[in-house]
């Protein structure tokens, strides 16, 4: 691990290496035909993310929030007894919603929440299926959803670009698979989605979305399901600069955009947040 990261002695913003998009064995699909791995325990999955060297993780298991407190009571066991590996990470409850249309959103919750708020969260959107599959979809529109979900929250479209994500194209190459045109310029100008977990930032978006200019911020989760196959905790991540995890900080460096304060790991310039120049103030 880069020393200076561990221990940075600057005061104010620094750099921190977040996973917008994680999984646990709450999803039905934790597993898939490559890996037959028995279930990770708690512990398990804290120390891969660990080893990782990532910062703050996103839980977002498919429409549940069952291993949330798990996670939490095995952090602060470790804390309390740290193993070999261990190092800080923040943890952000959350959920990936299966929303009415078809298409899935990250519900991104501050640190202190738990799974009884992503229950609560659930229940107000009338999601109808089986906790941690996606058999189901949201008894409430898309514009409900992501009101209630950026209500004290973070709404931010999964894998957008991708199938089942909110910008994916339909078969003609031009017009949005899940959402029609009204119900998109209506999001589009609410202002309410600030930012999209987009996998490839080459894939073509829909024309309204061009022609509404909402450059919402475009950031990378490993949206991993499971421990030993690709995607694999830390295969692909953002850089956020704030002070310190929170949910105001992840709030604004998503408000300041790329370039500024986010960064994503498949970035085309290599980059070094904890590299110091050769002339670097360090007081004044």
């Amino acid at each position: 691990m880069n020393t200076l990261r561990a221990q940075w002695p600057y005061p104010g913003a620094r750099w921190w290496k977040v996973d917008f998009h994680t999984h646990t064995p709450a999803s039905k699909d934790w597993h898939n035909a490559t890996d037959v791995s028995p279930q990770p325990t708690a512990e398990h999955w804290l120390l891969k993310y660990m080893g990782a060297e990532v910062d703050c993780v996103v839980i977002a298991d498919h429409n549940s929030g069952a291993w949330i407190d798990s996670l939490k009571d095995a952090y602060e066991g470790l804390k309390a007894n740290p193993p070999a590996g261990f190092r800080e990470l923040y943890l952000f409850p959350g959920v990936e919603i299966s929303v009415s249309g078809g298409f899935h959103l990250l519900a991104i919750l501050d640190l202190d929440k738990t799974t009884c708020d992503v229950d609560k969260l659930l229940g107000k959107v009338d999601y109808v299926g089986t906790s941690g599959a996606t058999d189901g979809v949201t008894g409430r529109s898309a514009l409900e959803v992501i009101e209630a979900a950026a209500d004290g929250g973070l709404a931010v479209p999964a894998h957008a670009d991708q199938p089942k994500g909110l910008l994916h194209l339909d078969n003609s190459g031009r017009a949005c698979a899940t959402q029609d045109p009204m119900t998109l310029q209506r999001l589009f100008d609410g202002g309410r989605v600030i930012g999209a977990e987009i996998v490839n930032t080459q894939t073509r978006k829909p024309q309204i979305y061009v022609d509404a200019k909402c450059r919402w911020t475009e950031v990378l989760g490993s949206d991993s399901h499971s421990l030993r196959s690709d995607p694999v905790p830390g295969s692909r991540f953002t850089w956020v600069k704030m002070a310190k995890p929170t949910l105001e900080g992840l709030r604004l460096a998503l408000l300041d955009g790329a370039g500024f304060s986010i960064r994503r790991s498949d970035d085309s310039e290599p980059f070094d947040p904890f590299q110091l120049p050769d002339h670097f103030i360090k007081s004044v």
